[in-house]
């Protein structure tokens, strides 16, 4: 038995839900590293959005090896959040986790989650980085040492940036029932990790459990989540508004300063500069900022506050 594990640890059973599309390059060595965890109750459920390419061979094949899995395919391509979201409802486990078709999970994930999650918490996820070649596959790299991990019940923290990746998240049932089917143009882990701080908190556990595979085809690398200069500026800041405007109807003790935020957030959409924003966020940078201190002083601080109140 692992260490803080308990036998009602052992006797939870874990959901993972699999998406896939023409995934064949990397989907075994995925799948491998999810059917080998230590952790062994687990049904493994696999959605695969009418692959073209040999996915769907390489899925049946395991499938046939392991009674876990339960495997369908879509007649038709439905484009992810529709298929996420049918595959998150076919879940039955007290537990559920996702991954991405690409990644690698280490054999401990969901053992060393399960054994450090504090009962009142709704969701715990991990520490997780990306790799660009097989070179870089070191399960002691740390990554990005520059975030403040998101953990608690402070929504702010995450107002306008999220750290809580849903490839090295698990969620307890009831949390799933609140956030599924996610609200259309979310992103599910930043709405369920706000979900969870507003019913119980947020938790984190530093150990690195997921190599996150980065690719050409890559969804959510290259899909503008994070704020970057230049060209996915401004779609960051529209995915932004997206999720301010569901976070400020939450319930919590911060309600009024996240409907402040939504409202000047989505005024300076239009303008080429908000004064209001830049002073707001200058003002609160230290809650709604996401570089840690050390990593980030004062100046550095202000220019990335100007930065998001500049269209």
């Amino acid at each position: 038995m692992f260490p803080g594990e308990t036998e009602a640890h052992q006797s939870l059973l874990v959901s993972i839900v699999l998406c896939t599309y023409n995934g064949e390059k990397y989907i075994a060595e995925q799948l491998n590293s999810i059917c080998n965890q230590r952790y062994q109750n687990l049904e493994i459920i696999i959605c695969d959005d009418a692959s073209t390419d040999d996915t769907m061979l390489i899925l049946s094949r395991f499938s046939e090896k392991d009674p876990r899995i339960r495997l369908e395919k879509n007649a038709e391509n439905l484009g992810f959040a529709k298929n996420f979201n049918s595959a998150v409802s076919r879940a039955t486990g007290a537990i559920v986790g996702f991954a991405d078709q690409d990644d690698v999970w280490h054999p401990d994930k969901i053992a060393t989650l399960l054994a450090n999650w504090p009962p009142g918490s709704p969701l715990i996820y991990c520490n997780s980085v990306r790799f660009f070649n097989e070179g870089e596959k070191d399960w002691n790299r740390k990554g990005n040492r520059s975030y403040r991990r998101f953990e608690g019940t402070d929504l702010r923290k995450i107002a306008i940036f999220n750290t809580v990746s849903g490839h090295a998240l698990l969620m307890r049932r009831e949390l799933v029932a609140r956030v599924f089917p996610v609200p259309e143009g979310l992103v599910y882990d930043w709405y369920g990790a706000a979900v969870a701080a507003c019913s119980g908190g947020v938790s984190y556990w530093p150990q690195t459990m997921v190599l996150q595979r980065v690719h050409a085809a890559n969804t959510t690398v290259n899909g503008g989540f994070e704020f970057r200069p230049g060209q996915q500026n401004h779609s960051f800041k529209c995915l932004v508004d997206l999720h301010l405007n569901v976070f400020q109807q939450l319930p919590g003790a911060h309600q009024k300063f996240m409907q402040q935020l939504y409202g000047l957030w989505h005024g300076a959409l239009t303008k080429p500069f908000s004064r209001r924003l830049f002073l707001f966020i200058a003002r609160h940078q230290k809650i709604l900022l996401w570089k840690k201190k050390k990593m980030g002083g004062l100046l550095s601080r202000i220019k990335h506050a100007y930065r998001l109140a500049k269209r």
